[in-house]
């Protein structure tokens, strides 16, 4: 008998990518805008489409933990800062 294994999934219903928490959009586009890069130069430096950015930008999907990963190392952060917002003043 198979079993069926529940999803963990974020506040808006996605599953979670990094068991260390929640990915949140907005933590992407603030350290995204933060670092002067455009979702085409993001893209471009990972190796996906402009419309990939877009999507995990808008929360309609999420990053693999890998390419969080990438991102972080890019934007100069921890993946774990890509699921808290920045507070900019």
């Amino acid at each position: 008998m198979k079993m069926k294994t529940k999803k963990t999934k974020t506040k808006l219903g996605r599953p979670l990518n990094d068991p260390g928490g929640a990915f949140l959009p907005e933590a992407l586009r603030q350290r995204r805008r933060l670092a002067g890069l455009t979702q085409a130069a993001l893209a471009d430096a990972l190796g996906v489409g402009i419309s990939s950015v877009s999507r995990w930008e808008s929360g309609e999907n999420a990053p693999t933990a890998q390419q969080a990963q990438d991102i972080a190392e890019l934007l100069g952060c921890t993946r774990r800062a890509l699921g808290r917002e920045v507070r900019v003043r």
